[in-house]
């Protein structure tokens, strides 16, 4: 569903208008909770930030290297194809 908001609005911060208002409820009610602000920054950390952090160590950069891959991994995701951040390391590693 957000995939097709970002080909219909040009300013993401009206994608959150294509959930619905029961969910965009739930959610603002949720966010308040202390264990659902953990879990977002666990996953977020899981999936995005230690990848990138761990690449960042094997390939010795610095600060800057580092915000290269986290941005890297946040944009382009998880996996090993010549879009994800497995494949787009590799590839600037040739």
């Amino acid at each position: 569903m957000l995939g097709s908001c970002r080909l219909r609005t040009p300013i993401a911060r009206n994608c959150h208008r294509l959930l619905g208002a029961a969910y965009l409820r739930a959610w603002r009610g949720s966010a308040r909770l202390t264990a659902f602000r953990r879990a977002q920054t666990d996953e977020r950390d899981r999936v995005y930030w230690a990848p990138a952090l761990a690449q960042a160590r094997r390939d010795g950069v610095g600060p800057l290297g580092l915000a290269i891959r986290y941005d890297i991994s946040v944009n382009h995701g998880p996996g090993a194809d010549w879009q994800s951040f497995g494949g787009i390391v590799a590839a600037a590693a040739d």
